[in-house]
């Protein structure tokens, strides 16, 4: 988990540039005595590092821990990606839902993209579709789906 940039990206469709974050920590939830972290507690929220954030244009700084809503910038794309949607605190559905909807209330992303190796059933595809969630899931049996959307999407 580091905040910094790990790729700089130009699209082949509209040569637009983008910066990528993996594992880019919102707010310093480590840190004990966080007034964001205690808010997020509150709300069920323990986990606010999400996978991938990709951001129009180039960012050449590295930010600090827990510092990326100091970047003040509405990213392009947030994915969030499981392995599954078990009944385990990290990957239940309802843990998830929140996950997401936390990342929506504090990036504010153009696109929030939930991506699942396993399939997940239609009750909490409509559900999570319904909040505006780009799904794409069962990605172990889809060639070329993922990239294909992430393409269409910035």
């Amino acid at each position: 988990m580091r905040n910094e940039p790990i790729a700089f990206i130009k699209s082949r469709r509209n040569n637009e540039k983008y910066t990528i974050y993996y594992q880019p920590s919102i707010y310093p939830h480590v840190l004990q005595f966080s007034e964001e972290y205690h808010e997020l507690r509150r709300r069920g929220i323990r986990n606010v590092v999400p996978d991938f954030v990709v951001f129009k244009g180039i960012i050449k700084e590295r930010i600090g821990w827990g510092e990326l809503h100091n970047l003040n910038l509405l990213p392009q794309l947030v994915i969030e990606v499981k392995t599954g949607l078990e009944r385990t605190q990290w990957a239940s559905p309802e843990y998830v839902i929140k996950q997401l909807d936390q990342y929506r209330h504090l990036l504010k992303p153009k696109h929030l993209m939930l991506t699942v190796l396993t399939k997940i059933n239609d009750g909490l595809r409509r559900k999570l579709e319904n909040m505006g969630i780009v799904i794409i899931d069962d990605l172990l049996n889809k060639q070329g789906e993922l990239g294909e959307l992430i393409h269409n999407l910035l």
